[in-house]
């Protein structure tokens, strides 16, 4: 996929800069969208052969630098980041928050200094942290998880019950089976997937009867290497019959629209989603955003 944000060649400059460094990077956690951030965040560092220690939000890394997931964590609904940020920033050798969308910590922002990169992965949040991080540097770049390399994902032997109990972890095989469920529903091969979200950041949008909320149905916090392709290859196996997804779960829009299905798009409840097409989505045909 074509880029469209300046930042993405900074961003790349800077996984450049950083091979052979003592470097944690640690996942943003949440639900299935984030799983799939984290797949394409490995997938990047793999391919420009950055080597990196898999943290976590709660961990204090002294002396390292400390790459912080993409995501909508730092915003005042969520604490992960804002907290991980808290620990790190005046230890890490480097502190970098990968694309992310950010409001409300003006506080925070003003107290990083020029050891910090941030990443906005929208215009809105961009703007906002070039006006309160003033010592830190601040780049555009697209959300992560444009970036992902789909055909990883086709090395997945075909999805059955068999393999529940063999391949699959235990955590997973309930959504492995909801997964299948879904399939054999009523919604056929060539139809639309709804999968509105039903979590805090849900809007008054109504609910289809049979709505899948995707992300939700296969959010797995467990965001290791081989866990988060499991994750993103039941969600991927599961758009995949339909010819149409309508959605407000921002990364079932960006996967079902980078696997070449009709997207619907909505917004989610503080307008993130609007932002991200804006910046990132709407120069793609098969995408159309309904406010």
């Amino acid at each position: 996929m074509q880029k469209t944000s300046a930042g993405n060649a900074e961003l790349l400059a800077l996984i450049a800069r950083l091979r052979g460094c003592d470097c944690t990077y640690v996942p943003n956690p949440g639900n299935a969208g984030d799983s799939l951030i984290a797949l394409a965040t490995y997938q990047l560092f793999e391919r420009h052969g950055l080597q990196v220690e898999v943290g976590h939000h709660s961990g204090h890394y002294p002396g390292r630098v400390v790459i912080l997931g993409g995501g909508g964590n730092l915003i005042p609904e969520y604490k992960d980041i804002y907290q991980a940020i808290l620990r790190n920033k005046d230890t890490a050798e480097e502190l970098i928050l990968l694309p992310h969308t950010v409001h409300g910590y003006d506080e925070l922002l003003a107290s990083l200094d020029e050891r910090c990169i941030l990443f906005g992965r929208e215009e809105r949040s961009f703007t906002y942290l070039k006006q309160q991080a003033l010592r830190a540097t601040v780049h555009l770049a697209d959300d992560m998880a444009f970036t992902v390399d789909l055909s990883e994902l086709s090395t997945l032997p075909m999805l059955n019950p068999g393999i529940v109990t063999t391949e699959w972890p235990a955590r997973r095989a309930r959504r492995l089976r909801r997964m299948l469920k879904i399939q054999s529903g009523r919604l056929r091969h060539g139809g639309t997937l709804n999968a509105i979200r039903l979590d805090r950041e849900k809007t008054d949008v109504e609910v289809p009867p049979h709505n899948f909320d995707l992300s939700d149905i296969f959010m797995d916090n467990v965001l290791d290497r081989r866990s988060v392709w499991q994750t993103v290859s039941m969600l991927a196996a599961t758009i995949r019959p339909y010819r149409k997804v309508r959605t407000n779960r921002l990364h079932v829009a960006v996967l079902a629209a980078l696997m070449g299905r009709e997207v619907e798009m909505l917004d989610n409840s503080y307008g993130k989603n609007s932002a991200v097409y804006e910046t990132s989505m709407q120069h793609m045909t098969n995408v159309t955003f309904v406010s």
